[in-house]
């Protein structure tokens, strides 16, 4: 994993980066980041397969709406430890939600039937 390869990394080299940031930082964003990707790698399977389809090869397998949903709470979970680490600001966060809310809706071609999509 990429935790596992930066811990080696600064384990092995002694590695003083010039970006300032600590072990624990640097952990963190590992997290965040494998975590975006494993949200974005489901995304990719629902736009090929479909929400509700199933890997063929795991017989109880769960759906790809189930392992998205899954993925996303691990992401926000990633960024709940940012949030209480002090990385990241919930509050900047929440403002950012809501700016960000109206504009997108804006961009979105099929979000006629959405009255509001800011949920937490």
């Amino acid at each position: 994993s990429l935790i596992a390869s930066w811990s080696h990394v600064m384990a092995k080299k002694s590695l003083k980066l010039k970006n300032g940031l600590t072990e624990a930082e640097i952990e963190r964003l590992a997290l965040m980041s494998e975590e975006a990707g494993e949200v974005q790698k489901c995304i990719g399977k629902i736009l090929r397969h479909g929400y509700d389809k199933r890997n063929p090869l795991k017989k109880d397998g769960k759906t790809n709406r189930e392992k998205l949903t899954d993925e996303i709470g691990d992401f926000v979970n990633a960024k709940n430890l940012m949030v209480a680490c002090g990385d990241v600001d919930a509050a900047v966060i929440e403002r950012r939600v809501a700016f960000k809310a109206t504009p997108c809706k804006a961009w979105l071609h099929h979000a006629h039937n959405i009255k509001s999509f800011t949920a937490e």
